[in-house]
């Protein structure tokens, strides 16, 4: 009975942060296709204008994955089974990602509303362009550093797993999940059988 409040509890955090991977690409989609037409300006701040819902949407999306992660993290750190995949720093690495893509964003915006974004008069950009090329360089740049921090974590697990260092029970053959043999409840699908 406890095993399966527990999954239902994991399956509904997992869908706190997996919303992030539908609902962000969704609503950049329908803030494109909506400024491609015309209907979106972001120079215009009202409750009537769709840049503030979108931008709203946006903002609820990214905090729900940032709390759903901050849940599974805060139950996930103190197990001592967890303790050998490093899942501070894989969370920091999660939250960074987080951080960049949205916050960023968000504060060259102000800026380059507020006219602190340089404009020459012989650039072809408008502020706000210049602030957005400004943006997406800088995304770029940062995502490829995140992308080598994570190549870097997940590897050093990796290469721990291949030389037989780690003991976990994925790791080696024949063994079951230790918390399902502590509440007797192991299916014969989750044990690894040896061919």
């Amino acid at each position: 009975m406890l095993t399966t409040k527990i999954g239902k509890v994991h399956g509904y955090l997992r869908i706190l942060v997996l919303q992030y991977t539908i609902l962000r690409p969704l609503l950049e989609y329908i803030g494109d296709v909506a400024g491609a037409d015309g209907k979106l300006n972001d120079a215009e701040i009202s409750v009537q204008g769709a840049f503030v819902w979108l931008t709203i949407l946006r903002l609820l999306s990214t905090l729900v994955c940032m709390y759903g992660c901050m849940v599974i993290y805060q139950n996930v750190r103190g197990l001592e089974k967890f303790q050998h995949v490093n899942i501070r720093a894989k969370f920091v690495l999660v939250q960074m990602v987080l951080v960049v893509s949205n916050l960023q964003t968000a504060i060259l915006s102000i800026l380059s509303t507020a006219g602190a974004v340089p404009c020459n008069p012989d650039t072809l950009f408008p502020v706000k362009s210049r602030a957005n090329a400004l943006n997406h360089l800088l995304v770029v740049f940062e995502m490829l550093l995140l992308g080598i921090l994570a190549r870097w974590l997940y590897l050093k697990e990796y290469s721990n797993l291949q030389k037989g260092r780690d003991q976990t029970p994925s790791a080696v053959e024949g063994r079951t999940n230790p918390a399902m043999e502590e509440n007797g409840d192991v299916q014969a699908d989750d044990v690894k059988t040896q061919g």
